[in-house]
């Protein structure tokens, strides 16, 4: 199974800390060779399990890597944060 999966496991388990360990875990074995779509996979998973904060850290390592000009996660952190009905926080994103 992929990390992502097990993580789930561990959500669907009750035990949300553990699965982001193991997602966490995966970032910094990765260490320089961690992708947009492993940032973002840590960011996601942590909106599904409600920390919305750690979701927009985990988003902010995704964007340091992003296109500036198509900022792909830049807008999909937006969005999380407009549709959570958190304006004030979308704005500097739009």
């Amino acid at each position: 199974p992929t990390v992502a999966a097990l993580a789930q496991v561990y959500a669907s388990a009750g035990d949300t800390a553990r699965g982001d360990e193991v997602l966490q875990s995966y970032l910094a074995s990765r260490g320089s060779e961690a992708t947009i779509e492993d940032h973002q996979t840590l960011a996601r998973y942590r909106v599904v399990t409600g920390n919305i904060d750690g979701a927009v850290a985990a988003y902010d390592a995704a964007r340091a890597m992003e296109d500036p000009k198509e900022r792909p996660v830049t807008r999909e952190v937006a969005d999380l944060l407009f549709a959570r009905n958190l304006p004030d926080r979308a704005l500097p994103f739009y």
